[in-house]
């Protein structure tokens, strides 16, 4: 999972030192602002699609 201090990796079974050694080389992967801007626009889409089809 993406957090805003970095990469957690939320289902690993093991200790924090075991997690730290095998999760070590992986980038900083942070929540930034064009990850909100992405999730604003995905609703807004799925909103527009919802309320313009009858259908669904």
């Amino acid at each position: 999972m993406a957090t805003p201090r970095g990469f957690y990796p939320f289902n690993f079974d093991s200790t924090c030192d075991e997690r730290r050694h095998r999760f070590a080389n992986i980038p900083r992967m942070k929540i930034k602002a064009l990850d909100f801007v992405h999730a604003l626009v995905s609703a807004v889409l799925f909103v527009v699609v919802a309320l313009g089809n009858a259908g669904i």
